[in-house]
């Protein structure tokens, strides 16, 4: 799986995440020591937040603490300022934090984490589906990335035909890649789902 599976919901979004990923646009940088990754369900926001790590590192066995937000999100805030102060274990240096569904953290633990964005060792990837949940520092302090659905049919359509090709050996008939790909307004979570289902027919 590459950055070019995924469609983003607007060009600037594709074009600050690849600019990350080629070390393009410096990152940590200017103040901004997150990604935000926003969008409806099923976009591709927990898959690509477990990939960027390793992308931007260039190491594929970077070490990342994940943190589910909806559980504990108070101890978790309390751990990650413990391990952000410990020596890494990535090549880079970096501290790498997942904050998965960080719209459930409270009011004091986002403030909490405003201070641990300050450092520029310790770097974070969020993942929500309500955006305005966000506190504005730490948005300020993250680029923020639009996962929701593009609405351009062709850009899932490229990245079906691509991903089928390189997964399955298989070159998708027009039907097969409209069948997947419907008008474009599904989620890619289906998509993938109904490529697997035709792949193995």
């Amino acid at each position: 799986m590459n950055i070019n599976d995924f469609v983003f919901g607007d060009a600037t979004s594709a074009a600050i995440i690849n600019a990350i990923i080629s070390k393009r646009l410096p990152f940590p940088a200017n103040g901004k020591t997150g990604i935000i990754l926003y969008g409806s369900y099923g976009t591709g926001k927990t898959t690509i937040s477990k990939l960027l790590p390793q992308w931007i590192d260039n190491d594929k066995d970077v070490f990342v603490t994940r943190n589910d937000c909806g559980r504990d999100g108070a101890d978790k805030i309390k751990r990650a300022e413990t391990q952000f102060q410990c020596l890494s274990m990535n090549n880079s240096g970096k501290h790498w934090f997942i904050w998965d569904e960080a719209d459930l953290l409270r009011n004091d633990s986002q403030q909490k984490l405003k201070t641990i964005m300050n450092y520029t060792h310790a770097l974070h990837i969020f993942t929500t589906n309500k955006l305005g949940s966000i506190d504005a520092a730490l948005q300020s302090r993250s680029h923020v990335i639009n996962m929701n659905n593009s609405g351009v049919v062709e850009d899932y359509e490229l990245r079906i035909r691509r991903i089928a090709q390189r997964q399955y050996s298989r070159l998708l008939s027009k039907q097969e890649v409209s069948m997947i790909v419907g008008d474009g307004d599904i989620s890619w979570r289906d998509m993938r789902t109904t490529l697997d289902v035709v792949c193995c027919m």
